[in-house]
């Protein structure tokens, strides 16, 4: 079969898993299946084989390159961009709006984690972001 090489589709689909799993608030011990779950989902729809590693690999390729072009882009523009500056109906079509967005919910994850709220108060939060953004 080949080399499976990553397209814009491809990428956007990785992202959509990703965020909908959300491995990074997975229990302890269950953070490999859900990463497991993450690629049959993605090679589901890409219709190729992938395995967690490349999954994994992938999605740390995407947001090192989208953390490269934030500055370029507020230095471009000469404006800062804040969480709240996207264009809401574009944000979740693009790839850069759908990296930004697990970025947004990885960080979002960790902050709660840091102010001992209980598991079920974090997943509450987490959800109604999620929601609130569906894509």
């Amino acid at each position: 079969m080949g080399v499976f090489r990553y397209n814009d589709d491809s990428d956007k689909e990785l992202m959509r898993e990703v965020i909908a799993a959300k491995p990074f608030s997975a229990q302890y011990g269950r953070v490999g299946q859900t990463w497991e779950n993450v690629a049959t989902g993605v090679s589901r729809a890409v219709c190729a084989q992938l395995n967690t590693k490349q999954v994994q690999d992938r999605l740390r390729l995407l947001k090192k390159n989208w953390r490269a072009g934030e500055p370029r882009s507020a230095v471009g523009s000469g404006i800062e961009e804040s969480l709240e500056a996207f264009n809401e109906q574009n944000h979740y079509v693009t790839l850069p709006g759908l990296v930004h967005q697990y970025v947004r919910l990885k960080k979002l994850t960790q902050r709660l984690r840091k102010r001992n709220l209980t598991k079920r108060r974090r997943k509450q939060l987490v959800w109604s972001c999620v929601r609130l953004r569906s894509f």
